[in-house]
């Protein structure tokens, strides 16, 4: 059986963005067992369940740094979530978090921007009257210009100046 390395907070809580509707996403990292890597035991490379207001999601390890080497935002905010979003840490998701720096691509802009640019190729049709999803496109827009000034990214949204 997979254990948890790292459990978080993300969606809109996260992100400062949420309201008494919104639900409560919750993100981790399982690692598997010797056995299960070795592929003598069936194992999913992630796990999905809601339960009323709560979204529950574990990917595995492989399949996290994947994501991450990939560029994906939805993953790699998972490393920078705010410190009352950390629900549990083991000593290898704090090894993650202390390597963040290091497994990000410096690509993460372009992946944002390509895919923002995407999203908004859409936007007239798809997203009118979409306040919520406006508001994460400019978060994700936010957070690629951060990252390319500071080489941090951070998931709280930040006030305008």
């Amino acid at each position: 059986m997979p254990r948890l390395i790292q459990l978080c907070v993300t969606g809109s809580i996260a992100y400062g963005t949420n309201t008494e509707k919104s639900d409560v996403d919750l993100k981790g990292i399982t690692i598997n067992t010797p056995q299960e890597t070795l592929g003598f035991n069936k194992t999913k490379d992630f796990e999905e369940k809601v339960l009323g207001g709560l979204e529950y999601k574990t990917d595995d390890l492989r399949r996290f740094l994947r994501f991450v080497a990939g560029g994906n935002p939805n993953v790699i905010e998972r490393l920078w979530v705010p410190e009352e979003c950390k629900l549990f840490t083991s000593s290898g998701g704090q090894i993650l978090y202390k390597k963040r720096n290091e497994l990000i691509s410096k690509q993460y802009p372009i992946v944002i921007s390509k895919w923002v640019g995407g999203e908004l190729k859409k936007f007239d049709h798809l997203w009118a009257n979409k306040p919520k999803e406006v508001a994460h496109l400019k978060r994700l827009l936010d957070c690629g210009i951060n990252f390319c000034n500071t080489l941090e990214v951070y998931v709280k949204l930040q006030p305008s100046a």
